[in-house]
């Protein structure tokens, strides 16, 4: 199997995960501690990571008390303006060519997203090299 096409079944898996846990989540009757919890767990699911989806999930808790919102329905704008202001798009400027990144990614879908890094990235005129490898690397590894 070529190796775009598993990366591509590996997002494919991801993205399907999410949406059917976002979507499960956001089916609740009520802003509970089962719907945050189901929340939580979509956001881990979306690679998000341990740290950032608790501090989320907090800050929606906050807003929706602070903004008296009882139904999951009613949160959704809430919780994309919350992952939008997440997302640091202030990247300083690179003046060197060419910018290699080396990258660890864990599982597919993390090299998946990291390969679409230097679409996204205006550090200079040329694009970044984006090089990814597994990890971690075993002893019993064989090295080419």
């Amino acid at each position: 199997m070529n190796i775009f096409k598993k990366i591509a079944e590996g997002i494919k898996k991801t993205k399907d995960n999410f949406s059917k846990k976002m979507f499960y989540a956001f089916s609740a009757k009520n802003l509970d501690d089962e719907f945050y919890d189901n929340l939580l767990d979509a956001l881990l699911a979306a690679d998000v990571g341990v740290e950032s989806a608790e501090k989320i999930i907090d800050e929606l808790k906050d807003r929706t008390y602070r903004q008296k919102i009882t139904s999951p329905e009613n949160c959704k704008d809430l919780l994309k303006e919350i992952l939008q202001e997440e997302i640091d798009f202030e990247i300083p400027e690179y003046e060197y060519t060419p910018l290699v990144l080396l990258v660890s990614a864990l599982n597919v879908s993390a090299a998946a997203t990291i390969t679409v890094l230097p679409s996204s990235m205006k550090l200079c005129a040329s694009f970044p090299i984006v090089v990814v490898f597994p990890t971690p690397l075993t002893p019993d590894t064989k090295r080419t």
